[in-house]
């Protein structure tokens, strides 16, 4: 009987061990699942999108400066105002350009003129002209001819005259100065007034006989010039006379041409349409050195430059179209296509990503700007008739790696726990392939889990 009661009581202590790990292990778990949302298992389309953000971009930004410093005398345009292709925007003196302009057309001028009269057929009546240039050279050279030898002849005549004649004035004073004769004053005056003359006659018949010599000279040199014309004619055109007066036109038209552009580079144009972002000049005063003039950024086209996750890029495809949102904009969905993605990666901290330009066809009635921050969704692709359930209600089983969610069917009053196999999924929605049914509730619950500190802890 006594060992009954301690069989008896033995069995009720493990039945109540059994019963308090039960409500251990099982009881707080229900208790826990608390059901924060519900939502139903529904057939749609599901569309695969990649997101990133990034921000507005002009296709290109140009600084303009003048090639050459000046003082501006005109300043056309101010900041945020559109230009067209070729539009003046500033203007420096022009003065000097101006008159090298000028100049460089008279010398091209003057080199065509050259050319033409060396490229010009000889006629007959050049010839004839030519022939009594030469005739009357030849005349004019035989009296520069006679002219010198007569003029020698008479300045020898003369030199002789007042040689002797200082002479006899000599041999006279000689003579009184012998006798000292009264007259010897006046002899030595004689003498040397007549030893003055035949000084100042030398001089003067010298040059009488140099300027006959030039005269003679000159009228030989035209001689030879009109041989030359004569003869010049007679042959015709000379190739390498002809050659270079060609080249001397060649040269006046650059050196005109480079003296006009320098006069249209002191006004400073557009190289292409777009908006004045920055002014840096202004009139009466020289031309930044430091600073760009202008600042031109071509905004006919703008695009949102945005970093793509290596994962994701393969996705995308040129051409695609792309949704974007400003967050200047936020209700308005601006339209895109894919213009360009970098064929190099960046790596940011380990993080691999690719450039993706976005090229906005449709910005509605927005102002957008350069620089804007901007977020892109490209839609990649599509899955239709697919059975979806929101991204929040799927759970992974940390240890086995499985799927499952929380049906709303409840057992004992706790939702329960169904296996699921997921396809695709996007920033909402998560493709169900099996476990699931269209049309079935599934709950978002609050888990909680008792950790199991092993002997120590109890």
């Amino acid at each position: 009987m006594k060992r009954a009661w301690i069989w008896l009581i033995l069995i009720l202590l493990i039945a109540g061990g059994v019963g308090f790990w039960w409500l251990r292990t099982r009881q707080p778990q229900e208790q826990a699942l608390e059901i924060l949302r519900t939502a139903e298992v529904v057939r749609e389309d599901l569309e695969i999108t990649v997101s990133a953000s990034g921000n507005v971009a002009v296709d290109k930004t140009v600084d303009l400066q003048f090639d050459t410093p000046g003082t501006v005398t005109d300043v056309y345009v101010e900041v945020g105002e559109r230009v067209q292709k070729g539009a003046a925007l500033a203007r420096l003196d022009v003065t000097d350009l101006e008159r090298a302009v000028r100049q460089a057309e008279i010398a091209l001028e003057q080199a065509r003129l050259n050319l033409k009269t060396v490229t010009r057929p000889v006629e007959e009546t050049d010839l004839e002209l030519a022939r009594l240039g030469l005739q009357s050279a030849a005349q004019a050279l035989e009296v520069a001819r006679m002219g010198k030898i007569t003029t020698q002849a008479d300045a020898n005549s003369a030199i002789l005259q007042v040689q002797r004649t200082r002479e006899n004035a000599y041999t006279m004073y000689r003579d009184a100065e012998d006798r000292d004769s009264p007259a010897l004053e006046h002899d030595r005056d004689v003498y040397e007034d007549a030893e003055e003359q035949e000084a100042i006659t030398r001089r003067n018949m010298a040059i009488t006989v140099q300027r006959a010599q030039e005269q003679w000279l000159t009228a030989y040199q035209n001689y030879q010039q009109a041989e030359w014309n004569l003869e010049k004619l007679e042959k015709g055109p000379d190739e390498e006379e002809i050659r270079l007066a060609e080249l001397q036109v060649e040269q006046a038209e650059l050196n005109f041409k480079q003296a006009r552009e320098n006069l249209d580079e002191a006004t400073l144009r557009a190289p292409f349409a777009g908006s004045i972002v920055e002014v840096n000049v202004q009139q009466h005063v020289l031309s930044p050195v430091q600073l760009p003039a202008f600042v031109l950024v071509d905004d006919a086209v703008l695009y949102v430059d945005v970093m793509v996750d290596e994962i994701e890029i393969g996705k995308i495809v040129m051409d695609q179209l792309v949704d974007v949102t400003l967050d200047a904009y936020p209700a308005l969905t601006l339209k895109g296509r894919v213009a360009s993605m970098a064929p190099s990666p960046t790596d940011v901290g380990g993080v691999v990503s690719y450039l993706l330009r976005v090229r906005l066809t449709d910005i509605s009635d927005a102002e957008v700007r350069d620089g804007m921050t901007a977020s892109v969704l490209v839609r990649t692709q599509k899955i239709e008739n697919a059975l979806l359930i929101p991204n929040w209600a799927v759970r992974t089983e940390q240890s086995s790696g499985e799927t499952y969610v929380y049906c709303y069917c409840l057992e004992n009053g706790v939702p329960k726990q169904i296996d699921i196999t997921v396809g695709k999924r996007n920033d909402t929605f998560t493709e169900v392939l099996s476990g699931l049914d269209e049309g079935a509730t599934i709950a978002l619950v609050l888990e909680e889990r008792e950790l199991d500190f092993g002997p120590s802890g109890q």
